[in-house]
């Protein structure tokens, strides 16, 4: 996730309901890592210390990496953290252009709240919908 300024950068990644968060101060492409919250290892990214010079080299290259994908294709934010409601990913484009949802089983969404925003979008397929407005 980006801050607003675009000089803060908050890279997650999730595996069996925890979450290891980095955070990354960005400027003029230069990343430098902030700090970590860490409750699994070895990372999905198969990090094991990000205090090494190795690993925060890879997690500083993973997530330029990605954020240029992110810039290619006009993504500004995804968002991973929904997979308790049924959502795996939920993905903001830039520019107000709108959100795409990743849903693998819309029968599994509980909530009522899920299930009204996954009826109010446009469905792509069976498993991907879209929609313009940014909510």
């Amino acid at each position: 996730m980006r801050s607003r300024g675009e000089n803060n950068i908050l890279f997650c990644t999730h595996k069996d309901g925890k979450t290891n968060k980095y955070y990354f101060e960005v400027n003029e492409n230069h990343y430098e890592f902030i700090s970590d919250s860490i409750t699994y290892s070895p990372d999905i990214l198969d990090l094991k210390d990000v205090d090494s010079i190795k690993d925060r080299q890879q997690l500083i290259s993973h997530t330029k990496w990605l954020l240029d994908m992110m810039d290619k294709l006009s993504i500004r934010d995804i968002q991973g953290d929904l997979s308790d409601v049924g959502i795996d990913l939920k993905i903001y484009m830039k520019q107000g252009a709108g959100i795409i949802l990743y849903v693998p089983d819309s029968q599994k969404i509980g909530l009522e709240y899920w299930k009204n925003y996954i009826g109010s979008m446009k469905k792509i397929d069976a498993h991907w919908y879209y929609s313009t407005t940014m909510n």
